[in-house]
């Protein structure tokens, strides 16, 4: 059974959640907190060290990281919502700001696709996604789409009913061939035999 987690971090405050599953968890990172409270959303859990908040929230459910660590506070959100059996991950508030967080939060996604966990990263008018070893049907998009290889080499990429198309190619992450295409009307495909693709669409785009 799908159970979703939402995570709400402290960059920009871009699309914040305005439904939550019946079984969804949702997780506050440090700062990210505050947001949650402004929009009346009690979080199940909080996590981070609170140098952004700056003080320790009074939760009945608070993890109080330390300021020094190998892992983002976002990061271990993650790992404590694949703990409680969430297969599917929604990150808010997790662009803008420092460029290292968000790029941090694009590694995260990295990460959730290799262990095979669908998950989200809203910008201000954009999301971004990442896949590994599989593909990625998208209904109803509309506007560009851009496609980056997070790999190496990301082998056998197909780009289907799009503008522009790719057929069996082999991307790096050192060429930047796949940004700014363009929908066409039509549910499109982006495929990736052997490695990890990250995708940037629309936040109207349906996957």
């Amino acid at each position: 059974m799908k159970k979703i987690c939402y995570i709400v971090c402290y960059g920009e405050k871009f699309n914040m959640p305005e439904f939550i599953e019946n079984n969804g968890l949702v997780i506050a990172v440090d700062g990210g907190y505050k947001y949650l409270i402004e929009n009346g959303i009690k979080p199940n859990l909080v996590v981070g060290d609170f140098d952004s908040l700056n003080y320790v929230p009074e939760n009945e459910n608070i993890i109080k990281l330390p300021a020094i660590k190998d892992e983002t506070d976002t990061f271990y959100a993650i790992k404590s919502g694949i703990s409680e059996g969430c297969n599917e991950f929604h990150i808010y508030c997790g662009t803008g700001g420092r460029f290292e967080h968000t790029f941090a939060n694009i590694q995260c996604l990295c990460y959730l696709a290799k262990n095979n966990y669908k998950a989200i990263l809203y910008d201000k008018d954009t999301i971004m996604t990442a896949i590994h070893n599989c593909e990625l049907n998208v209904a109803n998009g509309t506007g560009y789409l851009s496609v980056f290889s997070l790999s190496d080499k990301s082998i056998g990429v197909s780009i289907e009913n799009m503008k522009y198309l790719l057929n069996d190619y082999t991307m790096t992450n050192s060429f930047p061939i796949g940004v700014n295409n363009e929908f066409i009307g039509k549910p499109s495909k982006i495929k990736v035999t052997s490695g990890t693709l990250l995708i940037r669409l629309p936040i109207t785009a349906k996957i």
